[in-house]
């Protein structure tokens, strides 16, 4: 009987591999769980990666892509509080533009304002224009708060955050500093201190010396 046993294991040898309809089963099977899970992948990266054009992070402010240091600061219009009439980027162009996001909720934004102020008085005789883009308050609350406090560069309203998306603003205070020739020199976000802001108007004003008269 051993000697059958051994034969018939010669004739029927035990193989570890699956019968073939399981083996085409699970080829086939597993790429769709693999394309599955790629695109499980994709979508989260998609979502939390902030790539939705519909999503966006607290405030209603998207946090990625926009206007880069060295590209053109795109144009927009807005009404100024103080005279209320139509207010476009482009209408300061051969001047130096510091562009400010900021609110009057933003205690931040309020503790910088006035050191911004002393770089206006100091800098302005030279050209420089400072605009203050409001994040969607009521302009006459936002006029009534920065003539209270005799900030007197240009302050205007974005009414519906457009603008603010426009240049995907990760946050305020932000700020932007813009040549002579409407080109970005320099992006922060975040509160700047006195010395930050001098360095940084450094990128957009021409040295004080070499401004005399012809």
């Amino acid at each position: 009987m051993i000697d059958n046993l051994d034969t018939a294991d010669e004739q029927t040898p035990i193989s570890d591999s699956p019968p073939p309809e399981r083996s085409f089963g699970m080829r086939l099977v597993a790429p769709l769980l693999l394309v599955v899970l790629l695109l499980a992948v994709a979508a989260l990266i998609w979502v939390v990666g902030g790539n939705n054009p519909g999503n966006t992070s607290a405030g209603g402010l998207i946090t990625t892509g926009g206007p880069k240091v060295g590209s053109l600061a795109p144009d927009f219009a807005l009404a100024d509080v103080r005279t209320g009439q139509s207010f476009t980027l482009a209408s300061l162009r051969g001047k130096p533009v510091w562009i400010n996001f900021w609110a009057t909720w933003c205690p931040p934004c309020k503790t910088e304002l006035p050191i911004m102020k002393q770089k206006y008085d100091k800098y302005k005789a030279q050209g420089l224009a400072i605009v203050g883009i409001d994040m969607q308050e009521d302009p006459a609350y936002v006029r009534s708060y920065v003539d209270g406090n005799a900030f007197d560069w240009t302050f205007v309203v974005d009414p519906d955050g457009a603008v603010t998306n426009r240049y995907y603003t990760a946050g305020i205070p932000s700020h932007l500093f813009i040549d002579e020739t409407g080109v970005i020199r320099a992006i922060y976000v975040g509160d700047l201190q006195e010395p930050s802001m001098e360095l940084l108007l450094g990128t957009i004003m021409r040295p004080i010396s070499s401004q005399t008269e012809p």
